[in-house]
């Protein structure tokens, strides 16, 4: 069996934008989110449905909103390696910026897909940042590229 959960939302021309979890059952009779360690299992994937619910997206390891504007939006969504140990992070630094290649690896890379679940940059990437209402995406060079969706 399996379920999903409301994680987030976002208000467009269109409606809702939903980014939305889905947990698979363990075999034993139960769907768990976090294994022992308080870590999300490999299992859990997200996806964008729309207002009513249905599914707009392939399935992604994570999904996370970052810039809407006008009824745009895109959508961050990460890939690594579940068997590498995430290293763990000063929980209450603010001052430190995500690094996600330090939590989960060389096997981390990140990609984009807009509101409609469209693919509009592949998992090729190793950061990110959200200027103005854009998102630039950093290669492993440091070449950068930047998407508006102005």
């Amino acid at each position: 069996s399996r379920y999903a959960q409301k994680t987030g939302t976002k208000l467009g021309n269109r409606g809702l934008i939903r980014v939305m979890r889905r947990i698979a059952d363990d075999g034993a009779g139960g769907s768990e989110a976090q294994n022992t360690d308080g870590e999300e299992d490999a299992d859990v994937k997200s996806y964008l449905a729309d207002n009513h619910g249905v599914r707009i997206s392939l399935d992604f390891q994570s999904l996370i909103p970052l810039v809407w504007a006008n009824g745009k939006g895109l959508f961050l969504f990460e890939t690594f390696d579940p068997a590498v140990e995430p290293q763990p992070t000063p929980a209450e630094d603010w001052d430190t910026p995500y690094d996600p290649i330090a939590i989960y690896g060389d096997s981390y890379r990140c990609g984009l897909v807009d509101e409609t679940g469209a693919i509009v940059a592949p998992a090729q990437y190793v950061g990110h940042q959200c200027v103005e209402g854009s998102v630039v995406l950093e290669e492993a060079g440091g070449q950068t590229y930047t998407i508006s969706i102005q």
